[in-house]
């Protein structure tokens, strides 16, 4: 009888370990990409007051995935990529 709870619980824990979090770790852009690009005073103000590459931070790519902060650095680097800070669900 013994053996059939720890079977129980241990399908439990399984399972409720696997499941994923429906709620996405962002809602998107604190200001929108096309609103920072549209002159340099916005653009300007936007990196002085919210760019912080210094800090810890997760970074993402354009896809929306996890990537290492050396390579966002580097797109970043390269000028082709606009760091986007996020709105945190936490």
């Amino acid at each position: 009888m013994k053996n059939i709870y720890i079977y129980i619980i241990s399908i439990v824990v399984f399972i409720a370990s696997s499941c994923k979090s429906l709620v996405p770790p962002h809602e998107g852009p604190i200001k929108e990409p096309k609103y920072i690009l549209g002159s340099f005073m916005t653009f300007w103000s936007y990196w002085y007051n919210e760019v912080r590459l210094s800090e810890d931070f997760v970074p993402y790519n354009e896809y929306d995935s996890v990537v290492s902060k050396d390579l966002f650095l580097k797109k970043v680097l390269s000028g082709e990529y606009l760091p986007v800070k996020l709105k945190s669900n936490d």
